[in-house]
């Protein structure tokens, strides 16, 4: 096997890797979210929840008060996509 078959086959790896990961850490995030979501009592006069999801930019992906209840709001949750950094940026990054 030559160096540059090796440099590849290396990359490749580091990406599938990354990407498993990142499924992994994604999931555990949302599970403790709509764990904590489950303590409260979620309503305009209880607790109210926004989210926001943060790298080298910032998104509001839940607003302050869009969600009165738990279900509306653990459904809010479900509709989530994580928008992480792409595998192949960050494997070139390292």
């Amino acid at each position: 096997m030559d160096k540059h078959s090796f440099s590849v086959k290396k990359k490749k790896l580091e990406v599938k890797a990354t990407v498993y990961i990142r499924r992994i850490l994604t999931n555990t995030i949302f599970d403790f979210l709509r764990e904590i979501i489950q303590t409260f009592d979620i309503s305009p006069l209880q607790a109210r929840v926004a989210i926001v999801e943060f790298s080298s930019s910032a998104s509001l992906s839940v607003a302050l008060d869009n969600y009165g209840s738990k279900t509306r709001l653990l459904c809010a949750v479900d509709k989530i996509q994580y928008e992480g950094m792409d595998p192949m940026v960050y494997s070139q990054t390292k």
